[in-house]
């Protein structure tokens, strides 16, 4: 809902959210957002025609990993390149590179990363976000960023929408993947530095 509210204000883009269900639909009507019905465990082929950009938040909250967070986000890529979507912006996790590493979150991790690698092989513009454990705190405007994360930070939801609605313009992250937590680099400024960086990790105390 936090990148819906930001696009809400855009004037560069007209944003439409994908519900699975009515009420869904109610809440985004509310800020003036269109909706298109879809839902990822069905035929989502002809839900992205005409979408320009796609930013993918979706997921299953714990209740399918496989066949919302894999299966699910593989078939709307899928759909997304027959309607040559120009750009998917793919909302990962921090981790999801290392599944082996996890003990309580395996599951969920490999089915971020066969969505990730999914979304690499597609032939899509694309740029993959891997945030670190989300909370409710008030955006900051400012993050961390690195190639591939040796550890775990928090970040809040408000600042993962807009590092996601950030890597819209299509040269912004372009064929990237990066992980971010809480810093003190202004978003545009760190998905910026995305092509200038030689480290290949961080470390996260």
């Amino acid at each position: 809902f936090h990148i819906m509210e930001i696009l809400a204000r855009s004037a560069v883009y007209r944003p439409v959210a994908m519900v699975r269900r009515p009420i869904q639909a109610e809440r985004f009507d509310a800020i003036g957002i269109e909706s298109v019905f879809g839902d990822l465990e069905g035929d989502v082929r002809s839900v992205p025609s005409g979408f320009g950009r796609v930013i993918f938040a979706a997921g299953s909250t714990g209740s399918d990993f496989h066949g919302i967070d894999q299966e699910g986000a593989k078939r709307f890529i899928d759909a997304c390149a027959a309607a040559r979507v120009g750009k998917f912006i793919m909302l990962s996790a921090m981790g999801a590179d290392a599944p082996q590493k996890h003990d309580v979150l395996r599951e969920y991790m490999l089915a971020k990363q066969a969505a990730d690698l999914h979304l690499r092989a597609s032939g899509l513009a694309f740029s993959i976000c891997q945030p670190g454990y989300l909370n409710d705190q008030p955006a900051r405007g400012r993050i961390s960023i690195a190639n591939l994360l040796i550890g775990f930070g928090v970040i809040s939801r408000r600042d993962v929408a807009a590092t996601l609605v950030a890597c819209l313009p299509q040269d912004v992250a372009l064929n990237r993947l990066f992980v971010i937590w809480n810093g003190d680099i202004p978003i545009q400024q760190a998905l910026d530095s995305l092509g200038q960086r030689k480290e290949p990790a961080a470390t996260i105390d």
